[in-house]
C-alpha cells in the first residue's frame, strides 16, 4: 500500500479503535439486586450472583458456548490481613505505599524503560498462564455465563473501550457489562460475532508465545490495575506524568495534547466518574521529567512513526499517543527537540551504540502495538515479537547488568477481566492490564499478586533515579519492589528464541515496517 494511502487507512482505523463501537445508552441496574436502585456510575459494589470458581491454569471451556443458568451467589473466604478476597479467589495484597528501604538504595540499576503497549487484559492476553489469576468465562448483564472464545491479534474489530463503555463494563461493581457495547471494526468481520461476545475473548498462545516466555522467565504481575476506566490518552498520561489531570477520554481529533486542532476537547471526569465539562487537551504542571532534567539525569520517549513519506518530517504521527505533549512548558520547551524522538526503533539503535538514557518511554510501532482492530487487513500481531526483541537486545548487551524493562499496557481495550476493580478516586482504577518486569534482578517465575497500578512504575523509576515525588498517583502506589531480589544468582540472559526463523526478532525487520507489503503472519 502506498505511503499516504496507508497513513490515510491506519489514522481511519486507530480513529475508530480509539472510541469504538455503539454504547447502550440505558446503563441496566445491577444484577441480582432485585430493585432498580443503582448506585453512583464507579462505586464498587460485591460481586453478587458470579461463581468464585476458577478453571485450572491451561484449561479453557468450549468456545463460544452459553449458560443461560443464573450461577449461585458465591461464597468469599475472610482474607488474610493485608489482602482482599476478589472474585477471581485470588487475593490482593495490598499495596504499601511505604518507599522500600532496599529498593531505594538499588544503586545497580541505572536504567528503566517503560514499554507503553495498547489495550489488553490480564484474562485475554495471559489466559491459562501457570499461577496467575485468570478465569476462561465472565457473565453478561443478565446473569447468563459466557465462555471466553480464542479471538487473534489480527482480528479486524476493536471493543469499545471508552470511559462511558469502561462505567457499563464495570456495571456497579459487577463486572458483567461487556456484552452491552458493539465493537468497531477496520473491515467487515469474518470470524467475529455480530454481537457483543468478541469483548470476552482471549490470545491463543501460539500468537503470545513470546510474551509467556519472558513471563515464565521473570516477573508477571497479575494485580496491575490500569489507573483510569477509559481509553488511551489518560493512560498514556498516568505512565508518563502520574496523573490525567481529569481527563477520562480521547480528545475529539487528532493529534492529542497541545497541538489539537483549536476547538479539540477531552471530558473532563467528576465525582462517581460522571462526565461534568470538556476541556482543551493542554494543561501544565511539574513532572517527574522535570526533577530528571533538574538533576541532570538523561531521559527520552521514543515515538510511534510509520516511516512513510508523509510523515518523515512530523515530529510523530498524528496517532501516536505522546503523553508530553499535553503539558504545555515540556511541549513548548527544550525537552520537546532533545528528548522526544522518532522513529521508536532508534533505541536498538542507542542501545548498540552505548548511548541508552536513564529513563526511557518506549512506543512501539502501530504495528507491533498489540491494538485491536488492525491494519493491512488486521495484521497488528508483532507486537510479542518486538518485546522479544528489545529484551534480546537488551540481554545481549552491557545494559543487562544494569537495567530494568517495565512492559506493561496502556488501558483494558474492552476486553472482558473478571478481577473487579478497586475505586479510588473519579477516574478509577481501571480493569487490570499485565505488566512483565524483565531484569536480571527480576524474581525468576514469579508471580506478584500485590495491588500495582501506573504511579507503581514511576514511583519505582523516581526511587532508582533518587528524584522526588510528583504529588499524584505515586504517592498511594507501590513501588513494585516485591518484583525484585538483589540477592538471587542473576540468570545469564537466554535469547527468547524466533521459532518461526522468518527474521522477526530483527531490529532491521522492524526498522522496515510498514513498508514491507502483504500478509505479515502464517497463521
Amino acid at each position: 500500500m502506498a505511503g499516504s494511502a496507508f497513513a490515510a487507512f491506519v489514522f481511519l482505523v486507530m480513529l475508530a479503535g480509539c472510541g469504538a463501537g455503539t454504547t447502550s445508552g440505558n446503563f441496566p441496574p445491577p444484577i441480582g439486586t432485585g430493585s432498580s436502585t443503582t448506585s453512583a456510575p464507579g462505586a464498587t459494589a460485591s460481586p453478587g450472583s458470579k461463581s468464585t470458581a476458577t478453571p485450572a491454569p491451561g484449561t479453557t471451556a468450549t468456545p463460544g458456548t452459553k449458560s443461560t443458568a443464573t450461577p449461585a451467589p458465591g461464597t468469599t473466604a475472610t482474607p488474610a490481613p493485608g489482602t482482599t478476597a476478589t472474585p477471581g479467589g485470588t487475593p490482593t495484597i495490598a499495596a504499601s505505599a511505604t518507599p522500600d528501604p532496599v529498593l531505594a538504595n538499588a544503586s545497580l540499576i541505572k536504567h528503566v524503560i517503560i514499554v507503553i503497549m495498547e489495550n489488553r487484559t490480564v484474562d485475554n492476553l495471559f489466559q491459562g498462564f501457570p499461577g496467575a489469576d485468570t478465569q476462561s468465562y465472565g457473565y453478561e448483564h443478565d446473569g447468563t455465563k459466557i465462555n471466553l472464545i480464542p479471538m487473534t491479534f489480527e482480528n479486524p474489530c476493536d471493543p469499545d473501550h471508552s470511559h462511558p463503555a469502561a462505567l457499563q463494563d464495570l456495571n456497579h461493581g459487577l463486572g458483567n457489562g461487556f456484552d452491552l457495547s458493539q465493537p468497531g471494526c477496520s473491515v467487515p468481520p469474518v470470524d467475529t460475532p455480530s454481537n457483543g461476545t468478541l469483548n470476552y475473548s482471549y490470545v491463543p498462545q501460539y500468537e503470545r508465545q513470546p510474551y509467556v516466555d519472558l513471563a515464565t522467565e521473570f516477573t508477571l504481575a497479575d494485580r496491575m490495575f490500569a489507573s483510569h476506566l477509559g481509553p488511551s490518552y489518560p493512560g498514556h498520561l498516568y505512565l508518563t506524568l502520574a496523573n490525567a489531570d481529569n481527563l477520562g477520554d480521547d480528545p475529539g481529533s487528532y493529534p492529542w495534547g497541545c497541538d489539537a486542532p483549536t476547538g479539540t476537547t477531552v471530558p473532563v471526569i467528576g465525582a462517581g466518574g460522571a462526565e461534568v465539562g470538556q476541556q482543551f487537551p493542554c494543561f501544565d504542571e511539574q513532572s517527574f521529567v522535570d526533577e530528571l532534567d533538574a538533576k541532570g539525569v538523561s531521559w527520552r520517549y521514543y515515538a510511534t512513526d510509520f516511516n512513510t513519506g508523509d510523515n518523515e518530517t512530523n515530529k510523530y504521527s498524528e496517532n501516536d499517543t505522546v503523553g508530553f505533549d499535553s503539558v504545555h512548558h515540556i511541549r513548548y520547551g527544550s525537552d520537546w527537540n532533545a528528548d522526544i524522538v522518532n522513529p521508536d526503533t532508534n533505541i536498538f539503535t542507542d542501545i548498540a551504540a552505548g548511548t541508552l538514557p536513564s529513563m526511557v518511554w518506549l512506543n512501539p510501532p502501530v504495528i507491533g502495538s498489540d491494538h485491536p482492530g488492525g491494519i493491512e487487513g488486521g495484521n497488528v500481531n508483532l507486537g510479542p515479537e518486538f518485546n522479544a526483541t528489545l529484551a534480546n537486545a537488551i540481554g545481549e548487551s552491557q545494559y543487562w547488568n544494569n537495567t530494568v524493562i517495565l512492559l506493561t499496557w496502556d488501558d483494558f481495550g474492552g476486553f472482558f477481566d473478571h478481577v473487579i476493580p478497586p475505586q479510588l478516586d473519579n477516574m478509577g482504577l481501571g480493569f487490570r492490564v499485565p505488566l512483565v518486569v524483565i531484569s536480571k534482578f527480576a524474581k525468576h517465575g514469579y508471580i506478584s499478586h500485590v495491588q500495582h497500578e501506573y504511579g507503581s512504575l514511576i514511583k519505582f523509576s523516581e526511587e532508582i533515579m533518587g528524584a522526588g515525588t510528583t504529588g499524584y498517583t505515586d504517592v498511594r502506589a507501590d513501588d513494585l519492589s516485591d518484583c525484585f531480589d538483589f540477592t538471587q544468582t542473576a540468570k545469564t540472559y537466554a535469547p527468547i528464541v524466533d521459532k518461526r526463523n522468518d527474521n522477526r526478532f530483527s531490529f532491521e525487520f522492524f526498522r522496515t515496517l510498514p513498508k514491507i507489503a502483504g500478509k505479515l503472519d502464517p497463521y
